[in-house]
């Protein structure tokens, strides 16, 4: 996938997230995780956590988790996990 189909999706993603399930990021944010093609759908879901200000202390069992990783799975295509 090239870099700017990647961050299309991301895009798609972190605008599902908002709409979705209300994890409305700022702008700054926005633009620092599309620019992030390295992360991981682990990396970047923690990273929209932690943007929208609640520190994901034990993560797999926060709320929100299994939401914000359907979408991201949904909306950006399958990458290697192991970065």
């Amino acid at each position: 996938m090239s870099s700017s189909e990647r961050e299309k999706a991301i895009k798609r993603f972190l605008h599902d997230a908002c709409v979705q399930l209300g994890f409305c990021i700022p702008p700054a944010d926005q633009d620092r995780l599309i620019a992030s093609p390295h992360f991981s759908a682990t990396q970047m879901v923690e990273a929209v956590i932690k943007a929208e200000g609640i520190e994901p202390i034990h993560l797999e069992s926060y709320e929100h988790l299994a939401g914000l990783m359907a979408l991201y799975q949904k909306n950006v295509p399958e990458q290697d996990e192991s970065h």
